[in-house]
């Protein structure tokens, strides 16, 4: 997700900002948030997570190997965002 956000997010930039979080709730197991504020997605990128190129096919299964699920905002910035079920 860092080399997706650094090679697509800051196109005609010279600078910009990755952000990653990983935070616990009590029991409830791992959120992995990856984001940045550069251009976002293009209109008609609908459902990025679906794409076939080799940077969502990791993300999409590390998420299924995990049993995890996965959310995708493209306003403002690209957000990744990965929570892994805690395990018992």
């Amino acid at each position: 997700m860092i080399t997706n956000a650094y090679k697509h997010a800051f196109k005609g930039r010279d600078k910009g900002v990755i952000t990653i979080e990983v935070t616990q709730e009590d029991d409830e197991g791992l959120t992995l948030k990856v984001y940045d504020d550069g251009v976002g997605l293009p209109e008609d990128a609908k459902r990025p997570e679906r794409s076939d190129s080799l940077g969502w096919r990791m993300i999409r299964t590390l998420t299924f190997q995990h049993e995890a699920t996965l959310k995708v905002e493209g306003q403002d910035g690209l957000c990744v965002e990965i929570s892994f079920p805690a395990q018992g």
